[in-house]
């Protein structure tokens, strides 16, 4: 009698990368002081927010947050959001097939957000 073995190795599914901090820009609400908006977008053309993917950006210091949507090239735009430069401000995604990005902690500035802008440890 002889006995096989078959190796069926899981799955492990691969969460998608979490956002560039130079994939933000952040901007003034020219009708309201008090606001920022946030937009991701690539000066390469390859964003690090998926395409299609729900994208929300939440502000510890004033607990409020936006959704917005990416489009085919992981472009958004949000809302006006209840925020100040130097808040602390918190931005991950959502793929359509439920893959959640890592998160990527900011201390808002405005304009183009860069690895001076990551959050301390």
């Amino acid at each position: 009698m002889a006995t096989l073995f078959a190796c069926n190795t899981p799955t492990i599914p691969i969460p998608p990368p979490s956002p560039d901090p130079d994939d933000v820009v952040v901007s003034q609400y020219p009708l309201d002081a008090t606001k920022l908006v946030f937009e991701g977008s690539s000066d390469d053309g390859r964003s690090t927010f998926a395409a299609d993917a729900l994208v929300t950006v939440f502000n510890d210091d004033t607990e409020g947050g936006v959704l917005a949507t990416s489009d085919a090239n992981g472009e958004f735009v949000t809302d006006p959001l209840t925020a100040a430069v130097g808040d602390r401000v918190r931005i991950w995604f959502e793929t359509e097939d439920g893959g959640m990005s890592g998160e990527l902690c900011l201390i808002v500035s405005l304009g183009r957000q860069d690895d001076g802008n990551l959050c301390p440890l």
